[in-house]
């Protein structure tokens, strides 16, 4: 078969708390898709590899194609954590396929949210970013990882929780609903809490993100005081990448919506939905590799 003119595209969105695969014929409609574990290659990238492989195999099995054909496919991996070109090319080793790219999540993400036109992107998840597209050049803000970076994501937030629950334990904060909240997950233990936090993944701290939604928007201290730095983060990157007056924000990410009580009007009367999910950039992106 020639590899120009693949049979299948193959499409996957690999993040800190789960993975999606999709699997689409050679004209781009889709023909199954699966979900599976994390696929952040930062965190664990054998464990990564093998949720992705768990959930083609599913998408594969719900379309009836078979391993043998799925070579011949073209395959886009956006995955985070990747932070090089070398540890994109790594984890393309794991993989069969006749055309095959890994890259970080963001060209994926922003593909599909904008349907390859030029915009603005807030993805706010796990993780996040704040990009923009203008003709046909990106320019990115973030996506340095969670030691680092991440910030006004779910992460960063379960993080700040964290952090907020420890200082009011030392007497350094009062206790609010969040810090309490924190606390009780573990029994009431911040030893225990310290040691989780020193092993946990960025979806352990992700899975206190909707707790300081919920409490912020009801006033506590600790919750408004991270939504509004996050706020500010996110003002601040949008006038690094130069983004004008009403320009539209796309805000993509199950964590970035939360945000728009606390943007500045122009901001927030300028958010709309993306056009498309990170799996459906990654078939757009798989498309293009018969360009070459």
């Amino acid at each position: 078969m020639d590899p120009a003119r693949p049979a299948y595209l193959i499409g996957v969105d690999g993040g800190g708390s789960g993975c999606r695969v999709a699997i689409a014929d050679a004209t781009g409609c889709v023909l199954a898709e699966a979900a599976g574990g994390p696929g952040n290659v930062s965190a664990d990238p054998d464990q990564a590899a093998a949720n992705i492989r768990a959930a083609l195999d599913e998408a594969a099995a719900g379309a009836g194609i078979g391993a043998d054909a799925l070579r011949h496919a073209h395959a886009h991996l956006g995955l985070a954590g990747v932070m090089s070109e070398a540890e994109g090319e790594a984890m393309a080793a794991r993989f069969d396929f006749a055309r095959l790219r890994v890259t970080d999540d963001r060209p994926t993400v922003l593909a599909g949210a904008l349907g390859g036109a030029d915009g603005v992107v807030l993805a706010i998840g796990t993780g996040s970013f704040i990009a923009r597209s203008r003709d046909g050049a990106a320019r990115f803000v973030g996506g340095w990882g969670f030691v680092c970076g991440d910030q006004a994501s779910g992460a960063w937030l379960g993080r700040g929780a964290v952090e907020a629950a420890l200082l009011a334990v030392d007497g350094l904060r009062e206790h609010g609903q969040v810090t309490r909240a924190v606390l009780g997950s573990v029994g009431g233990d911040p030893a225990m809490l310290a040691h989780r936090s020193l092993v946990a993944p960025p979806g352990w701290f992700a899975e206190f993100a909707p707790l300081v939604v919920r409490e912020a928007a009801q006033g506590d201290q600790a919750g408004r005081e991270m939504m509004e730095r996050g706020a500010d983060y996110i003002c601040r990157a949008l006038e690094r990448l130069g983004r004008g007056s009403g320009e539209a924000v796309c805000a993509f990410g199950g964590v970035s919506p939360h945000y728009a009580p606390y943007l500045p009007e122009d901001i927030r009367d300028c958010v709309v939905r993306p056009l498309g999910r990170a799996v459906d950039g990654a078939l757009r992106l798989a498309a293009r590799l018969a360009d070459g």
